[in-house]
């Protein structure tokens, strides 16, 4: 995933604890919550993808593995796969970046690159493409909590 996050500042002159942190985290579990709904809606078809595509369905762990979380301070929104408990593996990082087959590898080329192409190609990170598309939204969104949750 890419270093590049949604970003909202704070109107000029004042700081996070000049607003009512009820109203910001509500917007933010709002914002988390579309987005969420959209990421799993991007990978509800029930196809086998291609490189390069939003990954297909098989049985929709990865859909419910998606989590909005607001963090404890308050001031940030996380939308990610987890690990769920019918996942052996962590297998949406496996579906986004691809992967090479079994290791075959003698024992001295353990801690080298790997070498031979991947077995599975990569797939479009969905997340960060809603999130994309998802901007405008949410910082017009946040504009608007901001402007109600301004303390008195």
């Amino acid at each position: 995933m890419s270093a590049d996050f949604l970003e909202v500042r704070t109107p000029d002159g004042f700081t996070f604890w000049d607003f009512d942190k009820k109203v910001i985290r509500s917007a933010l579990r709002e914002v988390g919550k579309d987005v969420r709904k959209a990421a799993r809606q991007r990978i509800s078809k029930r196809a086998v993808s291609k490189p390069g595509e939003p990954p297909g369905r098989q049985s929709g762990e990865m859909q419910r593995s998606i989590k909005a979380t607001v963090s404890r301070s308050g001031h940030s929104v996380w939308v990610r796969p987890t690990l769920t408990k019918r996942m052996r593996e962590f297998y949406p990082a496996f579906v986004v970046y691809g992967h090479r087959g079994p290791r075959t590898d003698s024992a001295n080329q353990q801690s080298k690159k790997r070498k031979g192409n991947k077995v599975a190609q990569p797939r479009e990170n969905f997340i960060e493409v809603v999130a994309e598309e998802y901007r405008k939204r949410f910082q017009d969104r946040l504009e608007d909590a901001f402007v109600e949750g301004i303390k008195s």
